[in-house]
Parts: structure tokens; sequence; C-alpha cells
């Protein structure tokens, strides 16, 4: 199972070796096979245990030797050709590096608190979300609940019709200094009828 940034799963088929043959020489790295995965995925973290990885100019290198170009927001890795796009095991699919989807400004709202589209836009950089700006029909389900408020219908209690039908009490107390006698609490009584 695969865990992705979304949260979702996907199942691996199967996993195995897979040889890169890249401009100066051929490694060979672990893979996971996942069909539902559109892209092949190389991950830089993993590969970087066993080889030293750089990032200059917009080009990845292995040791010394150029394995990468940055393309669109993705490193490409390249054949020995220069011109084509790497393929794993005569594979036709293309070789990519992984790239970050950016979240929407929605799920930048509820990381952030459910905090107002406008305070969003002002200290969120433009580059931190996709989607949008202007056109928003998005509507917090959270933010609508939250602002409702709950209608307390108040009934007025009967009044008494004789003494000492309905008494009220206080009680107060730890009270500090204590009093001249020592007491530290004192209870309140008092009857509804002459209020």
């Amino acid at each position: 199972m695969v865990y992705l940034g979304d949260n979702s799963t996907i199942s691996v088929i199967s996993a195995g070796t897979i040889r890169l043959i890249l401009p100066s020489r051929i490694i060979s790295i672990e893979a996971l096979f996942i069909p539902r995965l559109k892209p092949s995925l190389l991950s830089v973290s993993q590969l970087s245990t066993k080889y030293p990885i750089t990032f200059r100019n917009e080009e990845c290198f292995l040791d010394t030797c150029i394995i990468g170009f940055l393309s669109a927001g993705v490193y490409r890795l390249i054949s020995r050709d220069s011109d084509r796009t790497l393929t794993t095991n005569n594979a036709d699919q293309p070789t990519f590096a992984n790239s970050a989807v950016l979240p929407s400004i929605e799920l930048w709202h509820q990381r952030l608190g459910h905090l107002s589209y406008q305070t969003l836009y002002m200290i969120l950089p433009r580059e931190a979300y996709s989607g949008n700006l202007v056109e928003r029909s998005f509507v917090c389900e959270v933010c609508v609940k939250a602002k409702h408020q709950r209608k307390i219908e108040r009934k007025p209690a009967p009044r008494t019709t004789r003494p000492s039908e309905l008494i009220h009490s206080d009680l107060c107390g730890l009270i500090t200094p204590e009093s001249v006698s020592g007491l530290r609490y004192f209870i309140l009584y008092i009857d509804d009828f002459p209020r």
C-alpha cells in the first residue's frame, strides 16, 4: 500500500529491481509496480541513500554526471542520447521525479483554522495554492454551521403566590481572609414571593 499526499492509498502489485540506463553508467534500484499511478516516479530521497545527488542550475547530477533537467516544474531524467527521456527496462513510459501538487485555497482555508478568504489571499503567496481567486464558489460547511446561532426561547417562570413556596439559595466561600468570628463560608436565602 502506498500513501499519497491527499491521504488516499493505492495498491502495490509487485516489487523488484530495475536498471536505470544513465548517460555514463547503469544503476540498479528497488522499485514498486503500481499500475494506477500513471507516470513513473523516482524517489530522490531513496536514490540519495546509495548515490550522491545534487541539483544545480536546473540540472540534476549523480556524482558528476548530469542525469536530469528541470522542465515545467518537474525534473525529467535523460538517456544516453541526451535528447530522449529515460526509460526503464525498455518500457515506453518516461520516468519522472516527483512534483508536488499545489493545494487548493479551500484546503489552505481548512488547514489554517477556517480563516477568511480575504486573509488567506493576503498571507499566502500566489505560488502556494492552485485555482482561480476571483471565481470562488466554494462554501465551507464548517464555517456556515459555526456562524449559526441557536435560538433560545425563555419562558417566564410562574410567580409564587405565597411565602416560602420558592426559595433561592446561594453558597459563597472559601472566603479569605476569614471573618472576625473565624468563618469562611456564608449562605444566602431569598424568598421568591416578596420580590
